[in-house]
């Protein structure tokens, strides 16, 4: 009988615990329609990105879609257009472990498109390989996939954001996992030492760094950059961890957010007016939140945006002289 009381209690527990985290889990509540307006996100073709491009098509906003699978893409396209009434969906090809596909797909949307509305930079990896994996750039995967990419991508197209008519945005769907980042910048690409279980929260810093450092570039346009944390969201990028990892998530697969509730601050930072204006910023639940306190770090933001410009090639100044210049305060 004990036991059985016992029982019952763990599952009260259990089941309290679900209902409170639903309970406090925040929607986009704006209704705000997105006619004519020009999207561009990564990784659509399941979980979070899916998703969010299912409520945005929904809202009436024009997408491409960028995927490196464009077949699977294709389906998808066809699945939102059907279940939304909104034919206005593209595929658009990007392979973010090789940095030539950014700068096509750059090229191509600053050719075809008059504006881009929102970028909202989506896909993500979470390798926890060992020995680190490089990719064709020799860019360790997870930052390459994570955050190189999207610098460039993002550096790419600010001319055809600029081109929109009111404020365009730019999304970034980082993770809270970001707190545990290190950013050793002697050691971005992990050429000295690597660290598996660092590589994706590095990935994940960087790019809220990149946010910072964007938004204080960007002041005085119409074009704001925010990052976001969707929640611990039920997505493949699990299926890429090691066993004993994929048995850990499955102990809390029912507490974690499905994808549609994982959309939802990406919707509320791309479409709500309650964030025009906003950049810089970092979200979770549609609230701003704080990041971690070196995510905040102006200095370290800056220093790391010239390094990456190396490892991008965007830039002919090798790291070292790069890092000399940022610690002599000498970025302008």
């Amino acid at each position: 009988m004990e036991a059985v009381i016992w029982l019952v209690w763990i599952l009260v527990v259990l089941i309290g615990a679900k209902v409170y985290l639903m309970a406090t889990h925040r929607k986009c509540h704006s209704r705000r329609r997105l006619d004519g307006k020009t999207i561009l996100i990564t990784g659509a073709t399941s979980g979070i990105g899916e998703a969010t491009a299912v409520k945005l098509a929904a809202r009436g906003a024009r997408l491409l879609l960028a995927c490196r699978n464009v077949q699977k893409a294709e389906i998808v396209a066809k699945r939102i257009a059907a279940s939304t009434k909104n034919t206005k969906i593209e595929v658009r090809y990007v392979d973010l472990t090789r940095l030539q596909t950014v700068r096509a797909l750059a090229d191509r949307i600053r050719a075809e498109e008059e504006k881009l509305d929102v970028l909202i930079l989506n896909a993500g990896a979470g390798k926890v390989s060992y020995p680190k994996e490089l990719t064709e750039d020799d860019l360790e995967y997870n930052m390459a996939v994570n955050y190189f990419s999207n610098f460039l991508l993002v550096n790419s197209l600010l001319d055809v954001l600029k081109r929109s008519e009111g404020e365009s945005r730019v999304v970034v769907v980082s993770s809270f996992f970001h707190a545990l980042g290190t950013m050793n910048l002697e050691n971005l690409n992990y050429e000295k030492y690597f660290y598996r279980l660092n590589a994706y929260s590095d990935a994940k810093l960087a790019e809220i760094l990149m946010v910072k450092e964007l938004a204080r570039r960007l002041q005085g346009s119409r074009v704001t950059v925010n990052s976001l944390h969707p929640g611990v969201v039920r997505t493949n990028i699990f299926l890429q961890l090691p066993l004993w990892y994929r048995t850990l998530i499955g102990i809390v697969w029912f507490y974690m957010k499905t994808k549609e509730e994982g959309a939802e601050t990406v919707v509320h930072c791309a479409a709500c007016e309650s964030v025009q204006g906003i950049s810089g910023a970092y979200f979770v639940n549609c609230q701003e939140r704080r990041p971690s306190k070196k995510a905040q770090d102006e200095k370290l933001a800056r220093m790391l945006w010239h390094r990456t410009l190396y490892y991008v090639n965007l830039h002919d100044n090798g790291p070292d002289e790069i890092t000399a210049a940022a610690e002599g305060n000498k970025i302008k």
